[in-house]
């Protein structure tokens, strides 16, 4: 097992030698860029682009193309546009997530006289806004792009004292990612949302890539990953909301835009992408129970109900249980007494119980019902769901984060 976890180290240390090349590579060319709403001196900034085409037939709110660049104290975006960008002021709004897990700390709509609205978001409930009020800091030009610069101290300057001070230096996650969306004033609408784009900090490196793992008590082993294409792993260990004093992780499909449906807010689980996908066992392990009949709910809404679930002894550690949730009624595979190898299909992914949309709960459970972290072996990490994504990283074991993409190497 020593050699085993040594070989390991030694393989993400190679990996994460990549990134930070990268890094370095992007932290350079970050350097020549000038806030003149021209993208001509973004080249080699990663760029990733919509997939949707925008609600209105409104080519200058229509975002087809995001870049960031989250430098040393500033963060530069730069979005493009079908048609050339909207002038009209308020018109781009930014959602930055920089703590936490998944969701947006704050957003910024940007005005044209240099006076911006901010808002700041609740971490313990992201639809509620704890202020709101002008900055002042940033930058916008709208050119043939628009490109924006803000700088960290203008935030910090505003943001309630535990915000401010994760925002960058020591304290501050490894990445950041960014929300855009276009508004039109006249219809008091959202016109298009562009793609969600995550980045790693163009700093000096190396720093950590991954941040502190939550309450870490166990030595590294690794489970294999337990399904099939790009998954987002969203609610983490001894989040604020979910998973509060446990580790626990949910696990579903999420597009380049961040939503876990085709329709925004849907109330039908068919809309959802993770909806009836098949989901596998993660381990090697005897089949201690499976709860089977529980109806699925409509998403996004709340009900006190358990889920349909399964439990699985692992057959290295028979004290220790895989235990998983929220399957679509009817749809699980094995019964108790059964044993499953790692790969095995277990269920379909349902709506069942205490779930939001559909998704799938996993936790490590001991026999006294506490969790444990969970890693997993031969995992591909990514910060965005695109194929191509240059901030992935080929790892043979990682301890479960919030917030970024996950898929089996093999």
């Amino acid at each position: 097992m020593l050699f085993i976890r040594t070989q390991a180290h030694a393989e993400k240390a190679i990996n994460d030698d990549k990134i930070y090349k990268l890094i370095d590579s992007l932290r350079g060319q970050s350097s020549q860029i000038k806030v003149d709403g021209s993208s001509t001196d973004w080249k080699g900034i990663p760029a990733f682009k919509a997939s949707r085409e925008a609600f209105v037939n409104d080519g200058s709110r229509d975002i087809v193309n995001i870049s960031i660049a989250p430098r040393e104290d500033e963060l530069l975006i730069l979005i493009k546009t079908r048609g050339r960008p909207s002038q009209d002021p308020l018109t781009f709004y930014t959602r930055l997530d920089f703590i936490g897990q998944h969701e947006s700390d704050c957003q910024i709509g940007f005005g044209q006289d240099g006076v911006h609205r901010l808002k700041v978001y609740d971490e313990r409930n992201n639809s509620e806004t704890i202020l709101e009020t002008v900055i002042r800091g940033p930058e916008i030009v709208v050119g043939d792009a628009v490109e924006i610069r803000i700088p960290f101290q203008s935030l910090k300057e505003l943001l309630p004292e535990k915000m401010a001070k994760q925002i960058d230096g020591p304290r501050g996650r490894p990445w950041i990612r960014v929300y855009t969306f276009a508004w039109n004033p006249k219809t008091q609408k959202i016109a298009d949302y562009g793609p969600a784009v995550a980045s790693f900090r163009l700093i000096k490196t190396p720093y950590p890539l991954d941040p502190p793992a939550p309450h870490k008590i166990r030595p590294e082993f690794g489970i294999r990953v337990p399904f099939k294409n790009k998954w987002f792993l969203g609610n983490g260990a001894f989040g604020l909301r979910a998973h509060v004093n446990v580790h626990g992780y949910d696990f579903y499909i999420m597009d380049d835009h961040l939503n876990p449906a085709q329709n925004r807010g849907s109330k039908n689980n068919e809309d959802y992408y993770t909806w009836g996908l098949q989901f596998l066992s993660p381990v090697d392990g005897e089949i201690t129970k499976v709860t089977n009949n529980m109806p699925d709910r409509k998403p996004l809404n709340k009900v006190e109900a358990a889920g349909n679930n399964v439990w699985i002894a692992l057959d290295s550690d028979p004290d220790l249980s895989i235990n998983l949730n929220h399957f679509q009624m009817g749809t699980i595979k094995v019964q108790t007494g059964d044993s499953i190898r790692a790969g095995e299909e277990i269920g379909l992914v349902g709506n069942s119980g205490q779930s939001g949309w559909p998704h799938i709960h996993m936790g490590l459970v001991q026999k006294d019902l506490s969790t444990l972290p969970i890693s997993f072996s031969n995992v591909i990490v990514s910060l965005n769901p695109q194929a191509d994504d240059p901030w992935s990283r080929d790892l043979s074991i990682w301890e479960l984060r919030a917030g970024v993409f996950i898929q089996n190497k093999n």
